[in-house]
């Protein structure tokens, strides 16, 4: 028995496209994903190793490393 004022519109079935938009977004991205998640497991590394000071510089390394890239692929597009 349904209640007249449900907000719940829609069937028994849900709705797996959403899901399935993230799924393929990551898989796209697996190979980006990875080399962020590599470059911030060496920074935590190097802040565990060598202290704040040279974690500091490893982090300024990283974002420089990463504006470049970004860089060089939007010149590629715009061409």
């Amino acid at each position: 028995m349904k209640a007249k004022n449900s907000v719940f519109k829609g069937g028994d079935k849900m709705d797996l496209n959403k899901i399935n938009v993230f799924f393929n977004l990551l898989v796209a991205n697996l190979v980006s994903i990875l080399f962020l998640l590599g470059l911030f497991v060496i920074n935590i590394s190097v802040y565990k190793t060598f202290g704040q000071n040279m974690g500091l510089l490893c982090t300024g390394i990283t974002l420089i490393v990463i504006s470049l890239i970004l860089n060089h692929e939007s010149n590629q597009e715009r061409r």
